[in-house]
């Protein structure tokens, strides 16, 4: 589907395990030299309950907005670069995302792919253009500033 600020994007139910999720999927390849990892995870959301043994180096957890860190837990590669973190979570994106998205709402870049979630089993139509809307907003700025 059109609309990821250009981009095209997959609207999708995502299971593993007991968890559920309804998903937005984008490819943002311009943001890969930029943001190798980073994880905005709704505080208190749990989605692991097994441990592998092969997990990725754990990430660091970045945010210097009070605001931000009331809603979200921040994670980011060890080896991100923080003046880009800085330029991306400027102070309107900042307040749009500690404002409207859905309470459930998270999301993960990694590698150039987007993946933004909420965790309904089965949502009405309007959650999910909500979370189409906010994928679209964060699919935008994330574009935005690895264009410059």
């Amino acid at each position: 589907m059109p609309g990821l600020g250009g981009t095209e994007g997959i609207l999708a139910r995502f299971s593993y395990s007991s968890f559920e999720f309804q998903v937005v999927y984008a490819e943002i390849p311009e943001s890969q030299p930029f943001a190798p990892r980073l994880f905005v995870e709704r505080r208190g959301r749990s989605t692991d309950n097994v441990k592998y043994g092969f997990e990725i180096r754990t990430e660091r957890r970045w945010t210097e907005s009070t605001v931000l860190n009331e809603r979200y837990t921040v994670k980011v590669s060890p080896f991100q670069d923080d003046i880009w973190l800085r330029r991306l979570f400027i102070p309107t994106f900042i307040d749009y995302l500690a404002n409207q998205p859905p309470t459930d709402f998270s999301f993960e870049l990694a590698y150039g792919s987007l993946l933004c979630s909420i965790e309904a089993d089965d949502p009405d139509e309007g959650r999910l253009a909500a979370l189409w809307d906010v994928s679209t907003a964060v699919a935008r700025r994330i574009q935005e500033e690895s264009r410059e």
